[in-house]
């Protein structure tokens, strides 16, 4: 089984706008349906978890229906959500089957990059989406102290994929540190797991400040 693993819990305070980002509607339809339904019409995905803050979870319930689609609360981290969706499926998945962690502020996430995170953890077990760095890096303090090659330095992307066993029992033994890794790779490489690495796009960025929202309603038009 391949289940999708949909994380809306957060609160997008870098941008300045009453609504929750993921609830911020782009050409009449909110964010966070943008990724959801690339997941949905998958046939290579035979669940999706959709984890929220509790207080839009009946309206998302009335906004869509579908067969494969269930509901979690959301934590106050991304950690805890991350979490608290693992533990929702604890009694209906088996050890080996397949995880995929994705955050719904990544509206355009693509097929391609979905079957190939699916067709790395079948052969390596686990992985994350990435994107090699093309800009320059630097460090310094007001004034440049040294450059930072690029050499295999990317940025990380969503999904991150895993075996559903391998991620929950890492979760509950970071679940005993607090939770606060800021991804799911983190906490995974923490309790040395091997986390391979699947190409991304430039598509598949992350809406996190108000001039993503111009952005990414250009793309769609």
């Amino acid at each position: 089984m391949v289940v999708a693993l949909l994380l809306g819990g957060g609160k997008g305070e870098r941008i300045h706008q009453d609504t929750p980002k993921q609830f911020i509607k782009i050409k009449d339809k909110p964010l966070y349906q943008y990724s959801l339904n690339t997941f949905l019409m998958m046939d290579e995905i035979d669940q999706v978890v959709l984890v929220l803050p509790s207080l839009y979870i009946e309206k998302v319930k009335k906004e869509i229906t579908n067969p494969k689609l269930s509901f979690v609360k959301g934590g106050f981290t991304r950690g805890e959500s991350s979490y608290l969706g693992l533990l929702s499926l604890k009694n209906q998945l088996h050890p080996d089957d397949i995880i995929l962690i994705h955050d719904v502020a990544r509206p355009l996430v693509s097929k391609e990059i979905i079957l190939n995170n699916i067709q790395m953890i079948k052969k390596y077990g686990a992985c994350t989406t990435i994107l090699p760095l093309e800009d320059s890096l630097l460090k310094g303090d007001q004034e440049v102290l040294y450059e930072i090659s690029r050499e295999n330095l990317y940025l990380v992307q969503t999904p991150q994929g895993f075996k559903y066993q391998d991620i929950l029992d890492a979760y509950e033994k970071e679940k005993e540190q607090g939770l606060n890794l800021s991804d799911d790779v983190q906490v995974a490489l923490k309790h040395h797991m091997k986390v391979y690495l699947v190409m991304g796009s430039r598509y598949n960025f992350k809406v996190t400040h108000d001039e993503d929202i111009q952005y990414l309603t250009k793309l769609i038009s």
